[in-house]
């Protein structure tokens, strides 16, 4: 499906320390046919831009007090997760935008629990990283990524295949420009539609593994602590306990296909989002060069926070020749 180009659309963007939030603004972007702008998700209450559609997917919030957003933005509810920490004071500001802007597409059961008991229509919808598609392009390789898993778990791991095994994290710089932060979440996912197979505890790791048909195993390291979070998603893929993984409970060397409960919860997650904006990009993963994705997978987090510095310091020198030698004002969104 592709409609026309003419109106105006916006993607939620971030300054967290995750860039498991960015992914998912990569998953929205596949139904937009343009990007106009990144409006922090902090931020939308305050946007006064043109009037926009954006598909308000991902985690709410750091603060209810910056919700519901502004009434500039035409928004599809949709792949919505309320932290408990704020629930209260979200439903509080945001009951009668919720009722006004519904039915109500809940990430988790948990979410979905919460808006009925407070007489908000809703149903569960699933994430909407769900919807990522692989992209042809990219050969898949022979590497297996250790995404935020314990040391301990990766040295077994090391143990049970002589496969390349790279770590990986998605904590990441708040500092990061928007836009740089999406390019990242795009590279983060030409490594999990590339890899042989994937291990991790993130949920945003997980999901779009098991979207674009890579193998990929949840270790349940943050289920108690976040069950609300995980409900009626961790039985979309392989999961297990770290302790059953290190006893050979999932074979990295010759993994086991994915489960397919999700293809019926994709489906309506695209059948939703395009009906909204009349626009479908299919595959949104890009091919990355090898510099690009290098500092992501070396071993060793001081390698890492070295290639992240190098990469702040050029984008520091690119806002430094904007500002101030090309007179460009910043603006407030981004």
């Amino acid at each position: 499906m592709s409609g026309s180009a003419d109106g105006d659309y916006s993607v939620i963007g971030y300054s967290t320390n995750n860039i498991g939030d960015d992914i998912q603004s990569v998953a929205a972007s596949r139904f937009v046919p343009k990007v106009d702008r990144f409006i922090n998700r902090e931020n939308m209450w305050r946007y006064d831009g043109p009037n926009t559609k954006m598909i308000l997917n991902g985690f709410y919030m750091d603060t209810s007090r910056h919700f519901p957003p502004s009434g500039r933005i035409d928004p599809l509810l949709v792949s919505m997760h309320v932290t408990p920490v704020w629930r209260e004071g979200f439903m509080k500001r945001g009951r009668e935008y919720l009722r006004e802007h519904g039915p109500v597409g809940c990430r988790d059961r948990s979410t979905l629990e919460y808006m009925l008991d407070n007489g908000v229509p809703a149903y569960f919808s699933g994430c909407l990283t769900l919807t990522l598609l692989p992209n042809p392009a990219i050969e898949r390789q022979d590497y297996i990524l250790a995404v935020d898993i314990p040391e301990e778990t990766v040295a077994a791991m090391r143990t049970m295949t002589d496969r390349p095994i790279f770590e990986l994290s998605h904590d990441f710089w708040e500092s990061y420009d928007m836009e740089v932060r999406h390019r990242f979440a795009k590279s983060f996912l030409y490594l999990y539609n590339s890899a042989h197979c994937v291990v991790t505890r993130r949920m945003h790791a997980a999901l779009p593994s098991l979207s674009m048909g890579t193998p990929a195993v949840l270790l349940d390291l943050d289920l108690e602590k976040f069950p609300e979070r995980f409900s009626g998603l961790k039985e979309l893929v392989n999961c297990m306990t770290q302790e059953e993984f290190e006893s050979g409970g999932y074979d990295i060397g010759a993994p086991p296909p994915n489960p397919e409960k999700h293809l019926e919860i994709r489906n309506a997650l695209v059948k939703s989002c395009a009906g909204f904006t009349c626009h479908d990009n299919g595959s949104v993963i890009e091919p990355v060069s090898l510099p690009e994705v290098m500092g992501l997978v070396r071993c060793t987090k001081t390698d890492r926070i070295r290639e992240f510095h190098s990469i702040w310091k050029l984008e520091m020198a690119k806002l430094m020749y904007s500002r101030f030698i090309k007179k460009n004002r910043p603006e407030d969104i981004e």
